[in-house]
């Protein structure tokens, strides 16, 4: 194995490391100083009177980037006729009612959130007789280059072996540089994390209107 000088061995480590932790749906977090978890969102939209089925729009959020983007999909949902629940995914106890669901996470340490998961795991029986969609939120991996797409798809490989989608998006999240520490600034230099609301508000809602929902099923 050929010689690596100290300067550029530090420098890969601390990318490395900042990788791995510039996470939650755009933020920068370390392992050791866990996000402060973000306000929940509880919210029922109501749909046409005419209207049979209810979506479920479950997500799991560590800086509320994510919750933003599942209410305004649920928004748009309810502008189309839907009725729509927007709850945490720890707070879903079951699925009767519903005729679809959406369901959204952040992205840690490149997986989305434990709660997201777990809520996959405890209603993946049900979910499979539904139409599911999903979404990523998430700051790396934003272009379009193969590698870019490449990285985004090993987001989902964990969520895959529960449910297969009828829908599945990628969007960037946010970045509060007002709420990251100095070692978390820092390492948002070295790896080069974008700051500010990067979240595509047009692109969400787009999305969220093309959802392919079996309108009026029971």
């Amino acid at each position: 194995m050929g010689k690596i000088d100290r300067r550029k061995f530090l420098g890969c480590s601390a990318i490395g490391v900042g990788a791995a932790c510039l996470t939650c749906g755009g933020s920068a977090w370390l392992a050791a100083t866990p996000p402060k978890q973000a306000e929940e969102m509880d919210i029922t939209f109501p749909g046409e009177k005419d209207m049979n089925g209810k979506v479920l729009v479950a997500y799991a959020t560590k800086c509320g980037s994510t919750g933003g983007i599942a209410k305004a999909v649920a928004e748009e949902l309810a502008a189309r006729g839907w009725a729509a629940d927007v709850m945490p995914a720890e707070s879903v106890k079951d699925l009767s009612g519903y005729s679809a669901a959406v369901i959204g996470s952040a992205v840690r340490f490149g997986r989305w959130l434990p709660p997201a998961m777990d809520f996959l795991a405890r209603f993946g029986g049900g979910l499979s007789g539904l139409p599911v969609a999903v979404f990523t939120a998430h700051i790396f991996a934003l272009g379009e280059s193969a590698e870019d797409r490449a990285g985004r798809e090993e987001y989902l490989k964990p969520v895959l072996q529960h449910i297969q989608p009828v829908a599945a998006a990628f969007f960037a999240g946010k970045v509060d540089a007002d709420k990251l520490s100095f070692v978390e600034k820092t390492i948002g230099r070295i790896v080069g994390s974008p700051e500010g609301d990067l979240r595509d508000w047009t692109k969400i809602r787009a999305w969220a209107a093309g959802l392919p929902l079996k309108e009026g099923a029971s």
